[in-house]
Protein backbone atom coordinates (compact mmCIF):
# COMPACT_ATOMS: atom_id res chain seq x y z
CA UNK A 1 0.00 0.00 0.00
CA UNK A 2 1.14 3.48 -1.14
CA UNK A 3 1.04 6.79 1.55
CA UNK A 4 0.76 9.93 1.02
CA UNK A 5 3.95 11.61 2.20
CA UNK A 6 1.54 15.10 3.24
CA UNK A 7 -1.66 13.35 5.05
CA UNK A 8 1.11 11.23 7.12
CA UNK A 9 2.93 14.67 7.86
CA UNK A 10 0.21 16.55 9.16
CA UNK A 11 -1.11 13.82 11.49
CA UNK A 12 2.18 13.75 12.86
CA UNK A 13 1.58 17.46 13.59
CA UNK A 14 -1.46 17.14 15.05
CA UNK A 15 -1.85 16.26 18.96
CA UNK A 16 -4.38 13.43 18.45
CA UNK A 17 -3.53 11.81 21.99
CA UNK A 18 -7.15 11.32 23.66
CA UNK A 19 -9.45 12.05 20.72
CA UNK A 20 -12.03 9.07 20.06
CA UNK A 21 -14.74 8.33 17.71
CA UNK A 22 -17.27 10.32 19.47
CA UNK A 23 -14.95 13.52 18.72
CA UNK A 24 -15.58 13.20 15.42
CA UNK A 25 -19.35 14.97 14.31
CA UNK A 26 -22.01 11.96 13.13
CA UNK A 27 -22.01 13.47 9.43
CA UNK A 28 -18.49 12.60 9.38
CA UNK A 29 -18.75 9.47 11.03
CA UNK A 30 -21.19 8.33 8.40
CA UNK A 31 -19.55 8.88 5.53
CA UNK A 32 -16.66 6.75 6.84
CA UNK A 33 -19.49 4.01 7.02
CA UNK A 34 -19.94 3.93 3.86
CA UNK A 35 -16.66 2.90 3.18
CA UNK A 36 -13.78 3.11 1.06
CA UNK A 37 -12.77 3.00 -2.84
CA UNK A 38 -9.77 2.64 -4.67
CA UNK A 39 -8.72 4.99 -7.25
CA UNK A 40 -7.51 4.00 -10.93
CA UNK A 41 -4.01 4.78 -9.29
CA UNK A 42 -4.52 2.63 -6.27
CA UNK A 43 -5.34 4.96 -3.70
CA UNK A 44 -8.16 4.28 -1.23
CA UNK A 45 -10.30 7.47 -1.14
CA UNK A 46 -13.94 7.19 1.00
CA UNK A 47 -16.16 6.58 -1.61
CA UNK A 48 -18.47 9.51 -0.85
CA UNK A 49 -15.33 11.71 -1.66
CA UNK A 50 -15.09 10.45 -5.16
CA UNK A 51 -16.67 12.83 -7.85
CA UNK A 52 -19.73 11.36 -9.52
CA UNK A 53 -18.98 9.93 -12.95
CA UNK A 54 -21.40 12.45 -15.47
CA UNK A 55 -22.90 10.69 -18.64
CA UNK A 56 -21.59 11.51 -21.11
Amino acid sequence: MRNNARMRALLQETGTAGLSAQDIPPMFREVVERGRSLTPGDGRVLTDLLPEILPA
